[in-house]
């Protein structure tokens, strides 16, 4: 997908998770405005403190993205950033939900409902 996106035009990509399906459309526009204002590498949202994601990942690091092996995550590239990484803090919880199995799966469905 990524290789699809680095084109001129694109000034970055939101790397969103399937396993993380509760984040709100407003953190992403969050995030956006963020990038936006900022140009930082990395944007990453926080709620109380705790890393969550989507994560931002500027254009300027695609290379190094798809630069990386296959046993090595995004994560590695987010930690050479660590210094300039823009945190946006958030009131959504959602960023933290992790589905990664049917009980986590179940409680996300009876918090909706």
């Amino acid at each position: 997908g990524l290789r699809a996106l680095d084109r001129p035009n694109v000034s970055a990509v939101l790397l969103c998770l399937v396993d993380h399906p509760a984040v709100s459309t407003q953190v992403i526009g969050k995030l956006v405005a963020a990038f936006e204002q900022s140009g930082a590498p990395v944007v990453i949202p926080t709620n109380q403190g705790v890393r969550g994601h989507p994560v931002l990942f500027s254009r300027v690091l695609f290379a190094e993205l798809l630069a990386l092996s296959p046993e090595e995550g995004a994560n590695t590239v987010v930690r050479r950033y660590r210094n300039s990484t823009q945190f946006v803090e958030v009131d959504d919880p959602g960023i933290l939900v992790d589905v990664d199995d049917p009980g986590s799966y179940r409680r996300l469905n009876e918090k909706e409902n």
